[in-house]
């Protein structure tokens, strides 16, 4: 579980970094994220 949630910040970070909405196939991630993020589940 810690190495999903590391990886889960990195990828939030990096999105948040380039400016570009974070792309995600993971439901989890993508409804913990939603409301503070521009985030698209796909």
């Amino acid at each position: 579980m810690a190495d999903e949630v590391i990886l889960d910040s990195s990828v939030i970070a990096a999105s948040e970094r380039e400016k570009v909405p974070l792309l995600t196939t993971d439901g989890k991630l993508y409804e913990k994220v939603k409301s503070k993020r521009n985030v698209k589940l796909i």
